[in-house]
């Protein structure tokens, strides 16, 4: 949905929304695959075990969005290719964080000896979609994040994937961070 202005609530059943901002900074309270990503943790406890939370990663993309956050210590899992920022790579050689297979062939049954408690997803991978769904239905929380095909899915990625760790404070910072670096670029 493009207009989220236009959004007449009596046409649904169910409405959820967050903001981040102002009115102008609406965004999606659910996943891209329709689930709400605010049930999971809070400052970065588990709601469920009280626990830190246990997070795999299944894109370099992914990885880097959760650094962003200020999440790298809850990473337990990670696809094959995540390699920023170079903590990364220390914690994947020191046996912190397992590799779970590759960005279109994440293995199910790594993925469940981890036993994580989140699994942030790629919603523009089918296979991401498709292990979700499975994952799911093995009782792991998964979070789908959006295609992100243009600067403002990036934005509201970030928000979820905070949201999902209960580090929505951390959004915030992130997003501005991004958005400083984006201005910076030359135009082409």
């Amino acid at each position: 949905m493009e207009d989220y202005h236009s959004v007449n609530a009596s046409d649904a059943g169910i409405v959820c929304w967050a903001r981040a901002g102002g009115a102008e900074d609406v965004i999606p309270g659910v996943d891209q695959s329709g689930f709400n990503y605010y049930s999971y943790a809070r400052d970065g406890f588990s709601l469920r075990t009280g626990e830190k939370i246990r997070v795999v990663t299944l894109a370099p993309s992914i990885t880097e969005t959760v650094a962003a956050i200020g999440g790298l210590d809850y990473v337990v899992g990670t696809d094959l290719y995540s390699n920023y920022p170079e903590e990364v790579i220390k914690r994947q050689e020191k046996g912190d964080i397992s590799i779970v297979g590759g960005y279109t062939d994440p293995n199910y049954e790594w993925i469940l000896k981890l036993d994580p408690d989140v699994v942030i997803c790629d919603g523009g991978t089918g296979e991401h979609v498709s292990i979700a769904n499975k994952l799911r239905k093995s009782g792991v929380d998964c979070v789908v994040l959006y295609d992100a095909t243009d600067v403002e899915k990036l934005y509201d990625n970030i928000w979820i994937t905070a949201s999902a760790f209960g580090l929505s404070k951390n959004a915030h910072n992130a997003i501005e961070g991004a958005k400083e670096t984006i201005d910076t670029l030359p135009a082409s």
